[in-house]
């Protein structure tokens, strides 16, 4: 007989399955077969039809077969699953479960008690964190405001002033950052900068990221580096007095920023920063900087800082810190500088709060607020607000103030003609605290009013105790927030 002229299998997407039966027909006519059994045409037609109608009428004709292939598949499937969930063995025996990094800690029990110990410490009641490590540039622009030089001596002298507080900064100021610089400077008699502070039970800090540098592929925005060498460090400023360590990332709010590389980079490095700072009994402060530049209102900065701080604590939580061993820093929520609509200090309250409440978990100590460039005023009655904020707060809420504490004593300063030899008796007690204040005719000099600073707001006020003669505004209203 001669050689079958080929069929091609049916093909779905091109014919109708009544055009294929009449090609078959055709075939079997053709190749001289319609005389041929019922058995001989159904192999014929199996072998021709393609893999997709032989695996439907397989399943119709012996659903059996198919189901014992189907439960072998399922089994092989199994099998894989608790290879990949073993402890490397691959040949389908039960091996003990792989564990995960974290249980294997990096902290003692020691360590983590020194740690939650140092935190406490610097959020205690009433307190908050002096902001003292501003770099020599930027020192150098404060002492040019008020005619003075930018030396290092005369930074030594400005920062011996700050330092020389009498006992009323020990109801204040629970830490003190400190600049490299600063660390290892002292005062006229010869006593380290950081012995003074620590015989006033004040825990000393240290700045030790290295500066913001640009992120590539964003627009504008940039990323903290200092990671290199920075455990060296850390052993080194722990040995020298510093039990807590400040790290700065900045972002900003625009049309276009902040994207989701910038926030995620942040994010990584401040947990890293911080999982190297404990390595070395150090409490990390990690502080996620939203600037207040722009146009934005107050929804929109409270929804980029929710964003900003849920990734941190995710990457805080992948980096396995400890967190009842940090600090966090963060911008309050505001609007943008630029922005038209005015907010009250309730509203600002609330908003910041609730982003704090979405966000940060209740495991941290303490939130210790950077001004943001807000004045003295604005920084103190928000943080007031945010005090008296009638939501659930399971943080200690305080400040951690740079210029909000020493602008008015830099301006004493300029009127006393910049002279620095002077020490006053008073220095740092004009930061926030729990009580409000009443000006003095007694108090007078850069320290004094410095010091007065320190005392306005950490906690609520009463409705008797307004700071700074400003009428109490209204208890504010229980809402969702933004």
């Amino acid at each position: 007989m001669a050689s079958l002229v080929p069929l091609p299998p049916f093909a779905p997407a091109s014919e109708s399955w009544d055009s294929y039966l009449a090609r078959f027909n055709c075939y079997l006519q053709a190749n001289e077969l319609t005389e041929v059994s019922q058995e001989r045409k159904r192999g014929l037609f199996l072998s021709l039809c393609g893999p997709e109608v032989f695996e439907t009428a397989r399943a119709l004709v012996e659903p059996i077969a198919v189901q014992a292939t189907l439960r072998s598949r399922a089994a092989r499937t199994r099998s894989l699953l608790q290879a990949s969930t073993t402890d490397g063995r691959t040949d389908g025996r039960p091996g003990k479960a792989a564990k995960m990094t974290h249980q294997y800690p990096a902290l003692t029990t020691e360590q983590k008690m020194e740690l939650s110990d140092i935190a406490q410490r610097i959020v205690a009641p009433g307190k908050g964190i002096l902001a003292a490590d501003e770099s020599s540039m930027e020192h150098g622009q404060r002492l040019n405001q008020i005619g003075v030089e930018n030396t290092e001596e005369n930074r030594r002298l400005y920062r011996q002033i700050l330092f020389s507080a009498d006992s009323r900064v020990e109801k204040c100021i629970g830490g003190v950052i400190f600049f490299h610089e600063t660390m290892y400077q002292k005062a006229d008699d010869g006593t380290p900068f950081v012995e003074m502070v620590k015989d006033k039970g004040i825990v000393v800090g240290i700045k030790v990221d290295k500066g913001v540098v640009p992120l590539a592929g964003t627009d504008g925005e940039t990323t903290t580096q200092g990671l290199d060498g920075l455990s060296e460090r850390c052993a080194q400023y722990k040995k020298d007095g510093a039990d807590f360590a400040k790290w700065r990332c900045v972002l900003k709010i625009s049309e276009n920023t902040p994207s989701a590389l910038a926030i995620l980079e942040n994010a990584n490095v401040l947990a890293r920063y911080a999982s190297i700072c404990q390595q070395n009994g150090i409490v990390p402060i990690v502080e996620p900087e939203i600037l207040p530049d722009g146009e934005h209102d107050l929804k929109r900065c409270q929804y980029v800082t929710e964003k900003v701080l849920a990734a941190v604590y995710k990457a805080l939580s992948d980096h396995h810190v400890y967190l009842e061993g940090t600090l966090l820093k963060p911008n309050m929520v505001t609007p943008g500088h630029a922005c038209p609509t005015k907010y009250s200090p309730e509203e600002i309250a609330m908003a910041t709060v609730t982003a704090l409440r979405r966000t940060v978990p209740p495991a941290v100590p303490g939130v210790t607020f950077l001004s943001g460039g807000q004045s003295e005023e604005e920084a103190s009655i928000n943080l007031n607000a945010i005090n008296n904020c009638p939501l659930p707060r399971p943080w200690a809420l305080t400040f951690s103030y740079g210029r909000a504490l020493q602008a008015s004593a830099l301006q004493r300063l300029a009127r006393s003609g910049g002279r620095m030899r002077t020490r006053p008796r008073r220095s740092l007690s004009n930061a926030p605290r729990s009580t409000a204040w009443q000006p003095s005719a007694s108090t007078k000099g850069p320290a004094t009013v410095l010091a007065r600073r320190a005392c306005l707001s950490t906690s609520p006020t009463t409705p008797t105790e307004a700071p700074l003669g400003w009428e109490q505004p209204p208890h504010p209203q229980v809402g969702p927030g933004l």
